[in-house]
């Protein structure tokens, strides 16, 4: 599955925080057969934060440009986007082991055999939901800006025009 663009697909919309961006991107998928199939769509775009665990120690991790696929039934981490947020993958041990490193250091560490999961890595992310920073859902206070535009050059000048207001509670 690929977004077109090789970005971080979320399996639950709620995984997202920061700004969330409506989009319509159709992903790439290849069936069994080889054939590319365009069946799923992204909806959403915004941040997706993981914590890994290693030795004991947890780094949290911000992936940008993470992309809601409603249907889908795993998150799946591009490693572009893990590179981007300066976690270096490394493959050892004719790709048995997988590494991630952050600054030099070990934040993350894969000893199973690939294959026990169809050619892909699986990773446990131990963000808890509470942990994530709060959505920015920019869609709504963008109709609410382009709402109170309208009303104040539909207003006589020099009189006040009824203006809209959004209650930030975080």
């Amino acid at each position: 599955l690929d977004g077109g663009c090789g970005r971080t697909i979320v399996h639950r919309y709620d995984m997202l925080s920061g700004p969330i961006y409506p989009c319509s991107v159709g992903l790439n998928g290849i069936d069994p057969q080889g054939n590319v199939k365009h069946q799923l769509r992204a909806t959403a775009s915004g941040t997706l934060e993981i914590r890994l665990v290693y030795n004991g120690k947890s780094t949290n991790v911000t992936l940008q440009g993470s992309m809601y696929v409603p249907g889908i039934t795993y998150t799946l981490v591009a490693e572009r986007d893990l590179g981007e947020a300066g976690v270096d993958v490394s493959k050892r041990n004719a790709e048995k082991n997988l590494f991630f490193e952050k600054q030099g250091q070990i934040i993350w560490k894969y000893e199973i055999a690939r294959a026990d999961h169809g050619g892909l890595y699986v990773f446990e992310d131990y963000m808890k939901d509470s942990d994530r920073k709060p959505r920015f859902v920019w869609d709504r206070v963008e109709s609410v800006l382009f709402a109170d535009r309208a009303r104040r050059k539909a207003s006589p000048p020099g009189k006040a025009s009824h203006q809209s207001h959004i209650l930030c509670t975080k």
